[in-house]
Parts: structure tokens; sequence; C-alpha cells
């Protein structure tokens, strides 16, 4: 069911596209902010929101573009929280234990349609989006200090998956080639598949943030 729901979506992407790269409301845009980690359970206990940033393209008409995201972004590492769930499963005391790295790195690219529902010269518009695109996520090496002791780890963890995006923003346009963006996107990568995983913690089954972004678009 989900590579039908996705098949139709890049359908429908494929198709409006022929019509809107014709149209002349293409702009180019940046921007960066927070991206909130949701799931696997229990990971958001041991990995913090983290900061996220990305480019986008737009194609379209006033009310209906094509959107190109490629976003990259940083969940440090939550030390206490890490050291924690590793007391919890070694049933031992780590007091002490220091750690350096281990974060998740995310990396994402998508095509979205973007509705817009109030296209003007100047002003606010704001907008719905939706599409399909890949995620890759990975885990950075880590230094480890303990008693004295340290040593890195490396964890060489990765795997891509296919992913769907939804969200909703606005955009804030000073003139008719300069325009504020903000918004906010939901993000279900679906890994169960994939095993991206590591002894401890588990990153198998879906993974899912929600970036919160803000920046410029240009228009041309």
């Amino acid at each position: 069911m989900r590579w039908f729901i996705a098949f139709a979506i890049v359908l429908c992407i494929i198709f409006s596209g022929t019509s809107l790269l014709a149209q002349n409301n293409n702009y180019f845009g940046f921007g960066g902010g927070m991206s909130l980690l949701l799931e696997p359970e229990g990971v958001k206990d041991i990995w913090d929101n983290g900061y996220f940033g990305g480019v986008d393209f737009g194609f379209g008409a006033s009310f209906l573009s094509l959107q190109f995201i490629l976003e990259y972004g940083v969940h440090p590492l939550n030390d206490a929280g890490f050291t924690e769930a590793l007391e919890k499963a070694e049933g031992v005391s780590l007091s002490g234990l220091s750690i350096d790295g281990g974060d998740v790195k995310v990396l994402g690219g998508f095509a979205m349609l973007k509705l817009n529902f109030s296209p003007k010269p100047t002003g606010w518009n704001p907008y719905l989006s939706g599409g399909v695109g890949m995620v890759r996520v990975e885990i950075s090496d880590a230094d480890v200090s303990y008693q004295g002791q340290s040593e890195t780890i490396e964890i060489d963890e990765g795997d891509e998956a296919f992913a769907l995006s939804f969200g909703t923003g606005f955009d804030l346009k000073f003139s008719p080639k300069t325009a504020l963006f903000a918004e906010l996107r939901y993000v279900t990568a679906f890994f169960e598949d994939a095993e991206v995983e590591v002894n401890e913690p588990d990153l198998g089954g879906n993974f899912v943030y929600m970036p919160i972004k803000a920046g410029f678009r240009f228009y041309f």
C-alpha cells in the first residue's frame, strides 16, 4: 500500500511538473533552523533535538509549484541519556563516562508539490506541501573516556530509506523577487527494511523527525 501511494504521488508530481516548468514563478531558497526527533521510541531520550539547514528550488504557476528540497541536519548525542540507557541495559553504574561524538546525521532529498493559498507580488502567502524522497541516516564515530582510559568507537553505520513528507508554512514577499519564509514539515523514513541499527540503542523501524526552518527565497 505504501508503494502504491508513493507511485501515485510521483505520477502526480511528474505530470504536474511538465506544465509547471513552463510557468514563470521560479525561485531559489535557503534556510535553517531546528529539527525535532520524534521516533523510534526512546531515541529522543538519547539524542537531542538538532539543527537543520538546506536549500530548495521551486518551479511553477501562481497557485501550484514543483519544489525540490535538499537538507542536512545533526542530532547531537545526549551524553547523560545515552549513559542512563547503557546502565539499564548492562545493569552496572557508569558514573564518569564521557562521550564525544556519536551524533545522528540526517541527509534528505525530496520532490514536493507546494500549494499556495494567496499568491501575490507582495504580502503573505500561506501554503501546504507534500511529496516523497530519500533519507540517509548515519551515526558518527564516538570518543569514549572512562576511568582514565579513552577509546574511539568507529560506528560506520548508515543507510538510506524511502520517505514521505508533508508540511505547512508561509512566504512573506517584501517585493516580487524576494521573500522571507518559515515552514515546518513532518518526515517519515521507512527503515524497517533497511536495518539501520547498532547494538544499543536501536535505530531500526520508522525514523520520524520534524524540521522547522526559516530563510529567504529569491524569485526569477
